[in-house]
């Protein structure tokens, strides 16, 4: 009888599953909505382990990735007529209405393009897909994110509070999820980055 409520109780920690949100549950539905114009896809499965961990401490202090981030995680890399438009990684991030799942698009240059909630029970999600809050993270790089963060008091600082019209922690958590995609994605799959850029270089007249 304890050796099942021991099982009971560890498969329904949601550290046991962290691996199964790192990806998208519906790609072609997610990917057309952040790339309207694709036509095709293809995922790149890297490992995000502890050094990669102390790596997103070291860039972004107070923010560690919990040990149920740790894994193997799936970058999707989005293309039309051969030749790659972006990226989009799907990230996790806790907050008091439980567990939110956002897929993030990202740019060749590393900047947000745009996001949407796979996953997300917030009473203030409705606020946060609108054009107004979205704008505040499009066409933004690591560091322009990381200008909107108090990392002294390990949060988001007045003026991100009133770019975004909305305080509150599921817009601390989104905030908090956008810089750890950017960088994650930066650290962890940094050589793929590197060769599809260089492609590009070629390609280009």
């Amino acid at each position: 009888m304890r050796i099942l409520i021991f099982m009971i109780l560890l498969l329904s920690s949601p550290y046991v599953w962290a691996e199964a949100y790192c990806g998208l549950r519906d790609p072609v539905a997610m990917i057309s909505k952040l790339y309207p114009n694709y036509q095709s896809y293809r995922s790149i499965v890297r490992t995000i382990d502890a050094q990669t961990r102390i790596k997103v401490s070291e860039k972004l202090p107070g923010m560690p990735l919990h040990f149920g981030e740790l894994g193997r995680h799936t970058l999707y890399v989005i293309e039309a007529k051969g030749i790659t438009q972006g990226f989009v990684h799907v990230r996790s991030e806790q907050t008091r209405w439980g567990l939110v799942e956002i897929a993030w698009a990202i740019d060749l240059d590393m900047k947000i393009i745009d996001f949407q909630f796979q996953r997300c029970r917030h009473s203030d999600r409705k606020h946060l897909e609108t054009s107004i809050a979205k704008s505040v993270f499009q066409g933004k790089s690591l560091n322009d994110l990381m200008l909107l963060y108090d990392f002294n008091n390990n949060k988001p600082n007045s003026s991100y509070y009133e770019q975004v019209k909305h305080q509150g922690d599921l817009s601390d958590s989104v905030l908090k999820c956008a810089m750890k995609t950017l960088l994650v994605t930066q650290i962890v799959w940094q050589k793929e980055l590197d060769s599809i850029n260089q492609s590009l270089v070629n390609k280009a007249p």
